[in-house]
């Protein structure tokens, strides 16, 4: 009879794709997610026949960090879109935060504001439905407040990602 060694095994390692899953379920199951910050304090929108002027036709998101870039901001609006929120427009002050205007187009869309770390913020539109076949897309302008405290960086290191 022959005798043969004893067989050993090789250790296992977990392949990449176990450990990735690992790693997205352990943060979601202890909460570490990028937070949604901020509030949206004021709004136009064309589905409710506000005014949206030609100016805020380009999409995407502005970051006014300071009150001197808020009065220039609200003073270069179309004069059709201040007055439809003179009240509101004088009512918001960059004391304690900040402010991010975003321009978009909403059909069954939702929008919010992450903090990714160290003051950065990413303005982002979530896809509710997917399978959704708008004929009409209408324009929304969201002015955003993001309080200071709640990004833990002072107003000169709030950037705001591409």
């Amino acid at each position: 009879m022959t005798a043969y060694p004893e067989r050993q095994e090789a250790p296992m390692k977990p392949s990449r794709g176990v450990i990735a899953v690992s790693v997205t379920a352990l943060l979601l199951l202890t909460g570490c997610t990028t937070p949604s910050v901020g509030t949206v304090v004021i709004s136009w929108h064309e589905e409710s026949k506000d005014p949206v002027g030609q100016q805020v036709l380009m999409q995407g998101a502005t970051l006014l960090a300071d009150q001197g870039a808020w009065d220039q901001w609200v003073k270069d609006l179309p004069a059709d879109m201040r007055q439809a929120r003179t009240g509101e427009l004088g009512d918001v002050t960059l004391t304690d935060g900040v402010a991010v205007v975003a321009v978009w187009n909403r059909c069954t869309e939702s929008s919010e504001i992450l903090h990714t770390g160290h003051g950065t913020l990413e303005f982002h539109v979530i896809e509710d439905e997917a399978q959704t076949m708008c004929a009409w897309s209408p324009r929304r302008v969201e002015v955003w407040n993001v309080p200071l405290e709640s990004l833990g960086v002072g107003r000169e290191d709030v950037t705001l990602a591409d």
